[in-house]
């Protein structure tokens, strides 16, 4: 088999949601690529206790510590709120196990919670008739968003779990790296309306799967005729928290104890880094790292508030009016028979940043506050459990 290392990097990729039914800009997964699998046990329960910042956290720490692991790799995942999906070649396994295990150590100290870790090669998935097609979305020249279709993912979670995680063998944990991993920003409330997560599935015996998902996606579309429009995150309402206990969530998740001299050290360069944040976007100064009068644009473009991972999943900003109409539609669909689906109704929306240079080249993970993708998965299982039944 030729290396296939670069696959991901050689992907063609799509510009909308509404390429996501075109089959020749997706490929096959190479055999020699490994799926993972991670979440976080009882995260509903640490949602109800109010702790959805740190399950969020902690997924985009996964993200963040197998890049920093991986250098200038590309390699797919996506961001699924207390946890995330990522796939990379078989010579990778054991430096990001590694690096995984090292950070289920880090949650349980920092967070008392258990990041759960497993993995299934895709040559063991393609023996049961299960495929993975990828493709990546442009946001910017910097950010490309992994697309999944295929059913492949679904059967690596369903094998993985039912296993209790037992593919995952226990490596010597590597303590993560996650530089970069920044959590300094308000949470969002748009300027009119509601933050939504959303997760829908086809499950139609009788439509074509992407006939399901473009139909959404023209509702969608018909409630909205800018696809921006639906966009959570608004460059006039990004502002810098100054709250201690926000700081102290990113200090804890990247200075691990028992550090107290370093922790305090680096709380007190993430306020000045804050207090010069605001001053030098307050006056869009240009300084060596970026031209700061930008940087809140760049944000909101490489913001992944839009993704299809074999399901659509979305975080969208709208009014009362608009959302009771999309809740009609899709629960139209659910008793139909084509589709589950799961929502998250919140009055703000908040991020996790993953910043490479503030030069244009930053990811920002987002969700709703209050559980998001979380608690609107804990919805679509139940529909899903209910139609297979």
């Amino acid at each position: 088999m030729a290396d296939s290392k670069t696959f991901y990097t050689d992907l063609p990729y799509i510009e909308s949601m509404d390429e996501i039914g075109l089959d020749d800009r997706f490929r096959e997964l190479p055999e020699d690529w490994v799926i993972f699998i991670t979440d976080i046990k009882g995260s509903t329960k640490a949602i109800q206790e109010g702790r959805y910042r740190q399950v969020n956290t902690i997924g985009a720490s996964v993200i963040a510590a197998v890049k920093n692991n991986l250098g200038s790799l590309e390699f797919p995942f996506v961001f699924g709120g207390d946890g995330a999906t990522l796939i990379v070649h078989r010579d990778f396994l054991d430096d990001v196990l590694s690096v995984l295990y090292g950070l289920k150590e880090q949650s349980a100290l920092v967070y008392k919670l258990e990041l759960r870790v497993g993995y299934i090669y895709y040559s063991e998935l393609l023996k049961r008739r299960a495929k993975v097609m990828v493709s990546k979305m442009k946001y910017s020249d910097f950010f490309y968003q992994a697309v999944f279709k295929g059913g492949g993912l679904e059967a690596a979670e369903t094998l993985i779990k039912s296993g209790n995680y037992s593919q995952s063998k226990m490596e010597t944990p590597l303590k993560a790296d996650l530089t970069g991993l920044e959590c300094r920003w308000e949470d969002i409330k748009p300027p009119a309306g509601d933050v939504v997560a959303l997760l829908v599935k086809s499950v139609s015996r009788t439509l074509p799967e992407s006939d399901v998902y473009m139909s959404v996606l023209a509702f969608l579309k018909e409630l909205e005729e800018e696809e921006e429009g639906f966009h959570p995150i608004k460059n006039a309402k990004l502002k810098l928290t100054m709250s201690i206990k926000r700081f102290l969530n990113e200090t804890n998740a990247r200075v691990m104890p028992p550090a107290f001299i370093r922790k305090t050290q680096y709380l007190a360069n993430l306020i000045y880094a804050v207090v010069m944040g605001k001053i030098l976007m307050r006056f869009k100064i240009s300084t060596s790292q970026t031209n700061w009068g930008e940087y809140k644009k760049y944000l909101v473009i490489n913001t992944d508030y839009r993704k299809f991972d074999e399901m659509l999943r979305m975080v969208i900003s709208i009014n009362e009016e608009k959302r009771k109409r999309l809740e009609n539609f899709l629960e139209s669909l659910y008793q139909r028979g084509h589709i589950v689906y799961g929502m998250h109704i919140s009055q703000k929306a908040l991020l996790t940043c993953l910043v490479s240079k503030y030069e244009k080249d930053h990811i920002h993970f987002v969700d709703a506050a209050g559980g998001g993708y979380a608690s609107a998965a804990v919805q679509l299982k139940k529909q899903l459990k209910e139609i297979r039944n």
